[in-house]
């Protein structure tokens, strides 16, 4: 991590909004603080910092949920699950870091600090950074695939890594020009709650993107997405969370071997996306009407839009 990081953190226990986490027993490489302590003067609470990655993880949090992402992400850069470097969850990573790009930023011209709520293996931030080197993103991730986010990534200047939680963010509130998570809140105990808590950060004026499961009868291809549930529902009667990683993706990959005839890719990505929908603990649905609601009760303007099945978008109100 770099020190500038200190000024938008916040002691996730206490919330001593006016105090900052003091740094000790540091140890720096190449500007960046590679290990040491995060010291809260307020409640005396303490964070590692581990190759460049504060962890301001704190709660009770399934263990179940944290395995089944580290182990997803685990299993794809071993090559045993999914996609290659360059896909994910059917897309290219550049065209979905574009998408999110004007999603957040329609004029196409920023500069400022982006949250990555959520970023998983952090392609997709690391991505986003390339594109545009003006802007600083955080990646905020609870799984142990943020260490490795930061080993592979760590020379960009422009990304911070966090461990944290979407549902506890160790930021002060209104210091996020934009903030988006794709494909987190529904996999946490609360998801509107996790939506509150991400809301907060946001500055007056800057946008946030969600996307979520939607119900299947909202969406333009309710076939795929009925059969999506139905794996998690039916198939794996809604405890694949309790089965290996490795023999759950082994599972997919025989259930789905009659999809090899759209190609490999297509087989490929779907085994993927379909570990996602069946190894975590967690998994809610919602409405448009739901969510929109969440955005009015948050003091979002009225901007907000669907633009695809299960992502939404809108601008945060002044306070």
């Amino acid at each position: 991590m770099r020190t500038e990081i200190l000024d938008i953190l916040l002691c996730p226990r206490c919330k001593a909004g006016n105090l900052q986490l003091r740094l000790e027993d540091f140890s720096v490489s190449d500007g960046r603080v590679e290990t040491g302590v995060l010291f809260c003067d307020r409640c005396d609470a303490l964070y590692d910092i581990r190759c460049g990655v504060p962890d301001l993880l704190i709660g009770a949090h399934s263990p179940s949920v944290q395995n089944a992402f580290s182990q997803q992400w685990k299993l794809r850069h071993e090559g045993i699950l999914g996609e290659n470097g360059e896909t994910l969850y059917f897309f290219s990573v550049s065209s979905r870091a574009k998408q999110i790009w004007s999603t957040l930023f329609p004029s196409g011209k920023f500069q400022g600090l982006i949250l990555d709520a959520g970023c998983g293996n952090g392609d997709l931030t690391a991505e986003l950074a390339n594109s545009y080197p003006q802007v600083q993103f955080v990646g905020m991730d609870f799984s142990e695939t943020i260490y490795e986010n930061a080993r592979k990534h760590g020379k960009k200047t422009n990304i911070q890594w966090i461990r944290g939680d979407v549902s506890n963010p160790p930021f002060k509130q209104m210091v996020f020009d934009g903030v988006y998570s794709s494909g987190v809140l529904h996999h946490t105990s609360n998801p509107r709650q996790a939506f509150g808590a991400l809301s907060e950060l946001i500055k007056s004026g800057a946008r946030f993107f969600v996307w979520l499961y939607p119900l299947p009868h909202e969406t333009r291809n309710p076939r795929y997405w009925s059969f999506y549930y139905r794996v998690r529902d039916w198939l794996f009667l809604g405890i694949g969370h309790h089965l290996p990683s490795k023999l759950l993706a082994a599972l997919l990959r025989v259930f789905l071997l009659p999809t090899l005839l759209r190609g490999r890719a297509y087989y490929n990505s779907l085994t993927f996306v379909l570990f996602d929908g069946v190894a975590p603990k967690y998994q809610y649905r919602h409405s448009k009407s739901e969510v929109e609601n969440w955005y009015r009760q948050e003091n979002f303007r009225e901007d907000f839009r669907t633009l695809w099945d299960g992502a939404y978008v809108a601008t945060k109100n002044g306070s």
